[in-house]
């Protein structure tokens, strides 16, 4: 999946669905479960990949996540959002991949495979572009992004990229909504940084 391509949100029936379904999948029935694999999968691989800079660690971290989550199923509760719930699972994933391989640097000059890194720039400074004269540009960006602190790019990926109040990505950060905003305005200060060369006057 390309850094130009729309993932689109689980569809229609919405959140509520996601609940009866989950409700159900807690009961124990494997198939309600399923579909919320089959629902969900392509927007937790994409938080992945955003996290990781790495697409086929992402996919190993979208699978351990769907496994978690399969097994704390019955632990699921109505008042936690399937959204932030499966977030929070995934988070929690990326970083107990990420303790273990601390004496790696994970960058895309690493050689970690970005391919699909991106979604947006953060506050609409720049949108990618399909021509092939953005591709530095666009590498650019998957750089400074890979480039953040987890604690910096991971409120950056959940706000800017994947669209989430501030309210739902404190949820999954595990912090208030006061801590989460600081720190997504100081990772979107780093990216604007980091991409000054790239975006001229713009990036002031």
């Amino acid at each position: 999946m390309g850094a130009n391509d729309t993932i689109p949100l689980p569809g229609t029936p919405g959140e509520e669905d996601d609940a009866s379904l989950m409700a159900r999948a807690a009961a124990g029935d494997a198939e309600a479960f399923a579909t919320i694999v089959h629902r969900w999968r392509r927007r937790i691989y994409a938080f992945a990949v955003r996290m990781t800079c790495d697409a086929v660690l992402a996919e190993d971290v979208t699978q351990d996540a769907f496994a978690r989550a399969f097994q704390a199923r019955a632990r699921w509760r109505p008042r936690a959002r399937v959204s932030t719930w499966l977030y929070t699972i995934a988070k929690n994933a990326v970083l107990d991949r990420a303790r273990r391989r601390t004496e790696r640097t994970v960058s895309p000059a690493a050689g970690a495979n970005t391919t699909g890194l991106l979604g947006r720039i953060p506050d609409g400074a720049l949108t990618p572009c399909s021509s092939a004269q953005n591709l530095e540009l666009e590498i650019a960006v998957e750089t400074a992004l890979a480039g953040l602190p987890e604690t910096y790019r991971l409120p950056v990926v959940l706000c800017s990229m994947e669209g989430m109040s501030y309210a739902e990505a404190a949820e999954v950060a595990g912090v208030n909504e006061k801590t989460l905003s600081s720190r997504l305005a100081r990772g979107r200060e780093m990216l604007r940084e980091a991409l000054k060369p790239h975006l001229g006057e713009g990036a002031r």
